[in-house]
């Protein structure tokens, strides 16, 4: 009930400014509005900022890059180049550096700004098509705030889930609405927006009339486009190139010559802007195992399905609103077809991308549910603002229940994210409540190198003390209730998201054993595969194991291959010497 009652409060709001006659005030208004749900989150629960969903795992990057490490080490498995894209940590850690403040209020305000932009975007994007303001406030709330209530907070939970059961299949709630990438901290907000940016600037450059020529900054904004998206969110990348290559066949189908120097002039720009971070895309990707491959499922009927099943329960809604106003369309059609076409073919493109793509341990091909969504709900803005002026009051009980989701987020990150610890941030560092502990990260970052490696029965060392692990578990950690496999700062155990990044599964079985036996309170001495073990990594660089017990510490103490090197009340550190 709760979260419907904030779902009539955000659609009451819309709907009232809405009606100020006022068009620039109503603009500021509604942008200013667009932050409430990403306010009410943050501030709703502030410890929320630093640990998001996988904001440890990222702050972490970011202490590793801040630390010298390009490319970066994997901080949750030391001495492993990190199989993850990381430009934006890298941005990040310079802007940390620069304001001397924490990655997590940099996470933060980037994810400000980046929803803004997205907005705006969107906005010019509708209203471009359209002539018409109100067009592009319905697509900007469509495409980022709201389009379906398949996803949290939907009213009948219940009749819901039993459907989906039914019928086998699971719309993925991270993908909708797109809202929901920009209260966490990640490198998906940036990707979103870049791809904004390409609708955005392909339907500038292929409506420009034949007999003009194309402005500058629209060639040299695509360029640039597609050179952000293969270094920072390079997940997008097919969908930047599928999407481009088809724009091209359908403009030149729809133009024949009219559009051929355009068709020429884009495709340079892609292959040439991709074609630049080629050595990034092979450090990241080259080394990864078969885990995290992707396939295209097309031979896989079921997988098929499912996902076909998921699309068409996902956009639904608004494929309903956008068949009964398909008359506003026709119209959008008439004054812009090659926008309307471009957007069109886009959204088919990533739909398509959605439905055949398969990860191998992960549902990656969400990620283009979030761009396929993303696109029609451009489109549905349009028909959706005919729907409005039509029947306000439909309109509004239905923007209610696009808004369910994001109220329930709300709610959710208020009242069901426990966290085992408090924390502060000073400067650019994430600090401890515990005085003791936090004597313990102190010495680490200031009496050991940047490249040291440590072992630890918790995982906040690549935080807290800025250093990375010789394999990151959280032997100790509380598991919560909501979420049985969400672990604070970090939401997956790391051996799940090691793997799914693409490690070798034999490597991270070895060290995981060795470090369970490193914590293993039933034994009293250390066996020789761990010193074998132990011995490589410290030939390479400084290793520290982290005592946070007196029993664990009993195994090191009589042991002259172990240093004490510090020790407070119950915490000590033991470097490893060959």
């Amino acid at each position: 009930m709760q979260t419907l009652i904030l779902s009539l409060v955000f659609a009451s709001l819309f709907f009232s400014i809405l009606r100020i006659s006022n068009l620039k005030a109503q603009i500021l208004l509604l942008l200013g509005l667009a932050l409430v749900p990403l306010f009410s989150v943050y501030f709703g629960n502030p410890s929320f900022r630093l640990y998001a969903w996988h904001g440890f795992m990222h702050m972490g990057i970011v202490y590793q890059i801040m630390n010298g490490n390009i490319p970066p080490e994997n901080p949750l498995l030391a001495g492993h180049t990190l199989l993850y894209p990381w430009a934006n940590h890298w941005l990040i850690s310079g802007i940390v550096s620069t304001l001397n403040t924490s990655p997590a209020n940099i996470f933060f305000t980037l994810n400000l700004v980046y929803l803004l932009l997205t907005v705006i975007i969107v906005f010019k994007i509708s209203v471009f098509i359209t002539s018409n303001k109100k067009s592009g406030i319905f697509s900007a709330f469509l495409a980022v705030f709201g389009m379906t209530f398949f996803s949290r907070g939907f009213l009948h939970e219940k009749a819901l889930s039993k459907l989906l059961s039914i019928l086998n299949v699971h719309v993925d709630e991270r993908a909708i609405p797109v809202f929901f990438k920009f209260v966490s901290s990640g490198i998906n907000q940036l990707g979103i927006l870049l791809f904004a940016l390409f609708l955005y600037l392909s339907i500038h450059i292929f409506s420009t009339k034949s007999n003009s020529k194309v402005r500058p900054i629209y060639w040299l904004g695509f360029f640039l486009v597609c050179i952000l998206t293969t270094f920072f969110y390079p997940i997008y990348m097919p969908a930047l190139v599928a999407s481009t290559f088809a724009c091209c066949a359908v403009m030149f189908l729809y133009g024949k010559k009219q559009f051929l120097s355009k068709i020429y002039m884009t495709l340079i720009c892609l292959c040439v802007g991709v074609s630049l971070f080629v050595p990034y895309l092979y450090q990241i990707a080259a080394e990864k195992s078969d885990a995290a491959s992707i396939s295209i499922g097309i031979f896989n009927p079921q997988h098929l399905i499912h996902n076909g099943l998921a699309y068409i329960l996902a956009t639904l809604p608004l494929a309903i609103v956008l068949v009964w106003k398909r008359e506003a369309l026709r119209s959008a059609f008439l004054k812009k077809p090659v926008a309307i076409l471009i957007l069109a073919t886009v959204t088919i493109v990533t739909a398509g991308l959605f439905i055949v793509m398969k990860g191998s341990t992960t549902s990656v091909e969400y990620k283009y549910l979030i761009l396929t969504c993303f696109t029609i709900g451009i489109i549905g803005g349009i028909a959706f603002k005919e729907f409005y002026q039509s029947n306000q009051i439909l309109a509004f009980l239905l923007t209610t229940s696009f808004l369910l989701p994001i109220s329930a987020v709300v709610f959710m990150v208020n009242s069901h994210l426990p966290i085992s610890q408090e924390y502060r941030e000073v400067g650019k560092s994430i600090i401890t409540t515990n005085p003791s502990e936090q004597a313990l990260y102190d010495w680490i970052i200031q009496e050991t190198s940047s490249d040291s490696v440590f072992i630890d029965s918790q995982r906040k060392t690549t935080v807290l003390g800025q250093r990375q692990l010789y394999i990151g578990l959280d032997l100790e950690g509380k598991h919560s209730d909501f979420y049985p496999a969400r672990l604070d700062g970090w939401w997956s155990e790391s051996a799940r998201l090691l793997y799914e990044q693409g490690y070798p599964t034999e490597i991270l079985e070895l060290r995981r054993r060795v470090v369970e036996d490193i914590y293993d309170r039933t034994k009293t001495q250390l066996n020789d595969e761990l010193f074998s073990e132990l011995s490589k990594v410290a030939s390479e660089h400084a290793t520290y194991i982290v005592c946070r017990t007196e029993s664990i510490e009993s195994k090191f103490i009589n042991d002259n291959r172990f240093k004490k090197v510090f020790s407070l009340y119950n915490f000590a550190l033991y470097q490893f010497s060959t």
